[in-house]
């Protein structure tokens, strides 16, 4: 994060180990199978790609404001802050 860029991989891996590992837990031959499978490195690598490849991941907060990885090119995003008047102050000046 201290180079600005989201740690999408690290967190994807993470997760896609603590799925693997309740997989392993549940009963049964195929889940067996798919937890199994997820612990594999070059699986976990080809899931990545195909997650990093077709969904935008975004940050906020502290001193990152906005962060985008993937290849949505046609996505158009407005970035901005705005602030709600109350319609009461708006009738009292007038």
């Amino acid at each position: 994060m201290d180079e600005g860029e989201v740690p999408a991989r690290e967190m994807l891996e993470g997760l896609m180990l603590a799925f693997a590992g309740a997989l392993m837990l549940t009963p049964g031959f195929v889940t067996d199978g798919i937890g199994f499978l997820l612990l594999l490195p070059p699986v976990r690598s080809a899931l990545i790609q195909h997650f990093k490849a077709n969904m935008v991941f975004v940050a906020s907060g502290g001193r990152y404001r906005h962060y985008e990885t993937g290849s949505s090119d046609d996505d158009i995003i407005i970035e901005g802050e705005f602030s709600r008047e109350r319609e009461d102050s708006d009738k009292k000046l007038r």
